[in-house]
């Protein structure tokens, strides 16, 4: 077992110091394994979620949106509307009572153990216990992650995620055919989706869980070669593109264009604020590719003796410790395991065993 992770250029804390995403959110609250209604009430977050009609103040008309959010009720007796985004006339509203209501069924099996969401409530998240596995030889905690988003650009979504107890790292599953995950616009039918989908779930559920562990396995059995480490590297981290406007800048055809050379274009482009800015992306690109990298060789050291070096696995495990504790600026604790991070992973682990299969 991995006790400490030392890397050069990663900013990867020690095992002793790390905590999971919620326990380092301290917007998460851990509960005593209890029903999604009560863990919504314990956490505070059975407040209605409101639409309210937003005003063009050029010509006080009503507009075709509408800002949805939550009314807060100060001890002065005064009472504020914070929103959390405009939404079309057609969003549909789905409380975190109601959630709770459809999943209490689920949560007398799997229960709730951390409840929590972000500063102003416009995101809320789940986590259902779903017991302890042996995946690849090492113990993994199970867990059903539950996010509704309130603010218009995100739905509800269920996620089957292991967490990897050697180094907390949250093994995000994507599988498009897991009946146990989905996601949910506000759309009018959402309630009734809902409804139908926590019907007979706890089998699915079941089902989601040894198909992901099953894949997890064949990821710890296959080796893979340097190419193919390549390619799921840059399904994570895709090189960025050049802004299309300094595109006809970077040829290095000498033919005159628009009356520049290409030395000149050059000069142009390499002086741009665009410019700098776009390679500064390339740069931060690099840096956690060679993060991974890093921590790829320190797992293929560590884990040899358990044949686990240079394996599907091993790389999706340095993607994801990257992702979960290497980040130089981490934001939102939460961004790793249902977040844009989350979707990193993702997209590295549905390559991964693509090119595995």
């Amino acid at each position: 077992m991995v006790n400490t992770i030392v890397t050069d250029s990663t900013y990867i804390p020690e095992l002793a110091y790390r905590q999971t995403p919620w326990q380092a959110n301290p917007l998460q609250l851990g509960v005593p394994s209890v029903t999604a209604s009560e863990a919504i009430h314990m956490a505070g977050l059975a407040y209605p979620i409101i639409k309210e009609p937003m005003v063009i103040q050029r010509t006080g008309q009503v507009a075709d949106v509408m800002a949805v959010g939550r009314e807060v009720n100060y001890p002065t007796g005064e009472s504020e509307f914070i929103s959390f985004g405009t939404v079309s006339k057609d969003y549909t509203v789905m409380q975190a009572t109601d959630i709770a209501e459809k999943l209490d069924p689920i949560t007398d099996k799997y229960p709730v153990v951390s409840v929590g969401a972000d500063s102003e409530g416009a995101n809320i998240y789940m986590f259902l216990s779903a017991g302890t596995q042996s995946i690849a030889g090492e113990e993994h905690d199970l867990y059903f992650i539950i996010k509704d988003s309130r603010n218009g650009r995100r739905g509800l979504s269920f996620t089957f995620m292991p967490l990897r107890l050697a180094c907390k790292n949250g093994l995000v599953y994507f599988n498009r055919e897991a009946t146990a995950s989905a996601t949910f616009h506000h759309i009018k039918s959402i309630n009734q989706d809902v409804t139908s989908f926590s019907q007979g779930l706890l089998p699915r559920m079941a089902d989601t869980m040894a198909s992901a562990i099953q894949e997890f396995n064949h990821m710890a059995e296959v080796k893979i070669t340097d190419s193919i480490v390549d390619k799921i590297v840059a399904s994570a981290y895709p090189d960025p593109r050049l802004p299309r406007s300094l595109r006809w800048l970077s040829s290095e055809n000498d033919s005159l264009m628009m009356g520049l050379t290409g030395a000149i274009r050059r000069t142009q482009l390499e002086s741009s604020d665009a410019y700098s800015k776009y390679q500064k992306s390339v740069d931060n690109v690099q840096e956690l590719k060679d993060s991974v990298a890093s921590s790829y060789g320190t797992f293929n050291t560590r884990y040899a003796h358990k044949d686990l070096d240079n394996t599907a696995w091993a790389l999706w495990n340095s993607i994801v410790e990257v992702e979960d504790h290497g980040r130089r600026t981490r934001g939102h604790s939460m961004a790793s395991i249902v977040g844009d991070r989350a979707s990193v992973k993702s997209r590295s682990f549905k390559t991964a065993c693509e090119l595995i299969s």
